[in-house]
């Protein structure tokens, strides 16, 4: 009971304001900390694998296994029509993902996106 007592004191009420502000510091800094926290989670996943048509990286004939690499794919999938059509070069941590989805079938649990000429598929 000595607390209501102190509170009531005139003579606190300086020490009291401090206190108060002080918390209200603190929560406010805490407030800041939550949201920057919030924001700074990526919102974009990212991708576990991406492709784009041979052609459009700029192949016309030669090794196509090489030119992907060459232009930072790892993998090439050509099984799609003719030779001279070109095919596909694959990337990211799970290219069999990409893969299914180029020879039309929807990989369970993932959704891909086109943006330009790069397909990228995410995880759901």
């Amino acid at each position: 009971m000595r607390i209501w007592g102190w509170l009531r004191d005139e003579h606190n009420r300086g020490a009291l304001a401090l206190i108060g502000g002080g918390i209200a510091a603190i929560v406010g800094a805490g407030w800041a900390i939550f949201l920057y926290m919030q924001n700074s989670n990526p919102t974009n996943p990212e991708p576990v694998c991406a492709y784009i048509a041979i052609r459009a990286l700029g192949w016309e004939h030669g090794h196509k296994t090489n030119f992907c690499r060459a232009a930072g794919y790892e993998v090439g999938n050509f099984n799609q029509g003719e030779y001279s059509n070109g095919g596909i070069c694959l990337t990211g941590p799970n290219p069999e993902i990409c893969r299914e989805k180029v020879q039309n079938r929807s990989p369970a649990g993932y959704v891909c996106k086109t943006d330009g000429l790069i397909t990228s598929c995410f995880e759901q």
